[in-house]
């Protein structure tokens, strides 16, 4: 081998060291950089016409395992998935209130029930007659807020969808941007770990809404597909749309045409009915909150003001009336139909001939004349009518107070569920999280390749050196 030759393998091995010591320099600085994958430097022995040649530098690995970063993802889904349910039930909880916390609808419920007892005692009391007036306001203006807060928490999760759709759209668009900048760098032999790196952390964000397998192209390009089997990306993205409502009401749904359904390329995708290929994470969270959470706990609550209508509409001492003039609690203004419950608490209504004179709950609304000032029967007959034990829909027996607090569990009861779900969520996520950590850049690994990538670049200068050496003797001959 000539002295030219063995300074041109000298001179690429110090490259190849150069180039090592850059990339071992970048895996320790992005040590805790989200979505960054540890880089290799990919060497190869130069051959040229058959005479080694030194060292080739064939180009940058990105190491990832693939299969951790899978199941990452598909944990990532369900704990995004989780924390929506668990985020909106745990507000809901905190707009039900708990039995005994002084605002909630059994304590309202507790304090007509106090409140008719203290005018049963004294009917002739006009005051007292006033406190149950005043006692069912607060009974019906309970279930207004409870209905109002019921469908704000629904629309928030319309809204949600609306934002999530825009953030796949721009997303996935965004992506589309990078996969054709990663093959024109790939092809024109530059390294493109940088828009790898920027590509995982996107993928990740569209994962969180939509559970997605990564496919891998060629030239580094991906596609990608939902585990439901909807393909999002491959070359053009998919087109997702939504029309959400301005306002929400309980009457709205997927089944009446009044709600809208997520399309992606012109399909739409029914959550409810099981067929959406979109399935996983948190847009179907959102969806099942819209569609299915809140309205079940929303038909509850009307159940119980429908229960409670009926009560003290059936023990009050007046004659029937199927216009409902004569019922102390009213739908929007006529008689509560058991048959159409749907929306009855934010439609539930106080009859206003009360308000003007509270000594009809002891006479009787629409009675004939007024009774005697000390003839409590009627107001004895809504106590009993307030504690006789009915069966609930749910199955369950109990009075007045009970179906308010029933509601009040059942609400307690899936906020609790779902907190479970998003502990179990988290916990598989953050194992997965730490085995992707655990194949990513480690310090101590990156030191000691630093070192012998100062042993390998001080040799190749040593051999610089001896050539010199040599050189300089044959100069002096």
């Amino acid at each position: 081998m000539s002295i030219t030759q063995s300074m041109a393998n000298a001179l690429s091995g110090l490259n190849a060291a150069s180039r090592a010591a850059e990339i071992v320099s970048a895996n320790v600085a992005n040590a805790t950089t989200e979505g960054y994958g540890r880089r290799s430097l990919e060497l190869a022995a130069d051959d040229i016409g058959g005479v080694g040649a030194g060292v080739r530098v064939v180009g940058v690995r990105r190491e990832v395992d693939t299969a951790i970063l899978a199941d990452r993802r598909l944990a990532d889904a369900d704990l995004a998935g989780a924390e929506t349910r668990s985020g909106a039930l745990s507000r809901i909880e905190g707009l039900a209130g708990q039995p005994g916390s002084g605002g909630s609808l059994s304590d309202r419920i507790a304090a007509l029930e106090t409140a008719l007892t203290d005018a049963a005692g004294d009917p002739s009391s006009t005051l007292r007659l006033s406190s149950v007036v005043s006692a069912l306001d607060g009974v019906v203006s309970e279930f207004h807020r409870l209905d109002d807060g019921l469908q704000q928490i629904r629309l928030d999760a319309e809204k949600s969808v609306a934002g999530e759709v825009d953030q796949l759209n721009t997303t996935l668009s965004k992506l589309e941007g990078l996969n054709a900048d990663i093959v024109r760098v790939r092809t024109s032999g530059g390294d493109s770990s940088a828009l790898e790196d920027q590509r995982q952390i996107l993928i990740d964000q569209v994962n969180q809404i939509v559970p997605v397998r990564e496919l891998p192209r060629e030239n580094g390009r991906v596609a990608l597909m939902s585990t439901s089997g909807a393909l999002l990306l491959d070359g053009p993205p998919a087109e997702f749309s939504f029309s959400p409502v301005a306002t929400m009401t309980a009457d709205l749904s997927v089944t009446t045409g009044t709600l809208g359904q997520v399309q992606m390329n012109g399909r739409a995708q029914d959550f409810a009915g099981g067929s959406s290929l979109l399935r996983g994470g948190s847009l179907e969270a959102a969806f099942d909150l819209r569609d299915a959470t809140i309205p079940a706990l929303q038909q509850s609550l009307d159940r119980t003001a429908a229960d409670l209508a009926d009560r003290l509409s059936g023990a009050a001492a007046t004659p029937p009336d199927p216009a409902g003039t004569h019922d102390i609690l009213l739908d929007g203004g006529d008689a509560v139909d058991p048959v159409d419950i749907t929306g009855l608490s934010g439609r539930l209504t106080l009859n206003s001939a009360l308000a003007t004179d509270p000594t009809l709950l002891r006479d009787g609304l629409g009675a004939a004349g007024p009774v005697a000032e000390g003839d409590g029967r009627a107001l004895n007959d809504l106590i009993d009518a307030l504690s006789e034990p009915r069966t609930r829909a749910d199955g369950g027996v109990g009075t007045a107070y009970d179906a308010a607090t029933a509601f009040q569990s059942a609400v307690a009861t899936q906020r609790l569920d779902a907190e479970t779900d998003m502990t179990i969520a988290g916990s598989s996520a953050a194992l997965f999280k730490e085995a992707e950590l655990a194949g990513g850049v480690d310090t101590d690994a990156e030191m000691q390749r630093l070192l012998l990538i100062e042993q390998a670049y001080a040799a190749n200068a040593r051999v610089i050196q001896t050539i010199d050496q040599l050189i300089q003797t044959l100069i002096e001959l």
